[in-house]
């Protein structure tokens, strides 16, 4: 009992630190996944904005395009309103992507060349409000020949380039992770699985071997209980024979006497009936003595 004890407590611990360390590795790649699906959210999160800005800037060209040409003064504030959002999506992009240099680089560039734009654009209010739309038209086509709008395109069309470039990196590594997580946590059931098969297989061909020597061993019992029996009896037949042979000894002596007297006897009768009753007990007398010599002889036998 205490091997079998021994072994299930080996067998139980291995397994149990095995499992323990499968454990920490499906639990590290679950862990990677969840990250990896938090920076795929965070990634997305960063396009959306830049779409927003993207838009907020396309309104802003628009608005003050058309406040320009017509006057209308609620173009004017579609302007100053789409101005403002682009500001703050910028502010809330700065905490978004504080974490990768070369788009903090390219954000702070589009904040400058959007200050001068907003500033020039500022500029032709004022040449619009003083000089009227002809000179307001010829400023707002040398702005937008100038280079500070190719630049704030260019600029979000790069960081949504490399924010796409990001995402897709990203999902493939997420989806790598989620595989190997999955692969993991099958690994670690199927082995779960296999470590009790095999634990219960090991108990049950232990419970089988002592089975079986427990069988053996009644075996054994019962051949030597029969070997004793078998033995015992021989004795008493051994010592059976012994006091048979002594009393076939002790009683053949005096029946040699018996016949020679019966023999001198007889030889000293001489009427016939009493000769042949002589004759008769002679007779009886040696069978007696012949079933001595016979108890004798099986005394004697080994």
């Amino acid at each position: 009992m205490d091997s079998l004890k021994q072994k299930l407590i080996v067998s139980y611990t291995s397994l149990a630190i095995l499992l323990v360390i499968l454990a920490v590795i499906a639990t590290t790649e679950n862990y990677k996944a969840t990250q990896s699906e938090l920076w795929v959210e965070h990634t997305e999160k960063v396009i959306q904005e830049l779409g927003m800005v993207n838009a907020n800037l396309n309104n802003s060209i628009a608005a003050q395009r058309h406040y320009l040409q017509t006057g209308d003064q609620r173009a004017l504030e579609s302007h100053t309103e789409a101005l403002r959002n682009i500001h703050e999506r910028i502010i809330y992009l700065r905490t978004l992507i504080k974490d990768n240099p070369e788009q903090k680089i390219r954000l702070q560039f589009f904040t400058d060349q959007l200050l001068k734009a907003s500033t020039f654009q500022k500029k032709l209010t004022g040449i619009y409000q003083q000089h009227g739309r002809r000179a307001a038209m010829d400023g707002y086509h040398q702005l937008s020949d100038s280079d500070e709008f190719f630049n704030l395109r260019s600029l979000i069309s790069e960081m949504q380039t490399e924010e796409v470039r990001l995402l897709k990196s990203r999902r493939i590594s997420l989806r790598r992770y989620e595989e190997q997580a999955i692969w993991w946590f099958y690994a670690l059931l199927g082995l779960s699985v296999i470590g009790l098969l095999i634990s219960y297989l090991k108990i049950n061909g232990e419970i089988d071997n002592r089975i079986r020597a427990q069988r053996d061993l009644e075996d054994a019992n019962l051949r030597l209980h029969n070997s004793q029996e078998v033995i015992f009896r021989q004795e008493k037949f051994a010592a059976l024979g012994v006091l048979m042979g002594g009393i076939a000894h002790e009683v053949n002596n005096p029946l040699m006497g018996i016949i020679n007297y019966i023999e001198f006897a007889r030889e000293q009768i001489v009427d016939d009936r009493p000769r042949d009753m002589m004759t008769k007990a002679l007779h009886e007398v040696e069978r007696i003595s012949k079933l001595m010599r016979s108890m004798l002889i099986f005394g004697r036998t080994p």
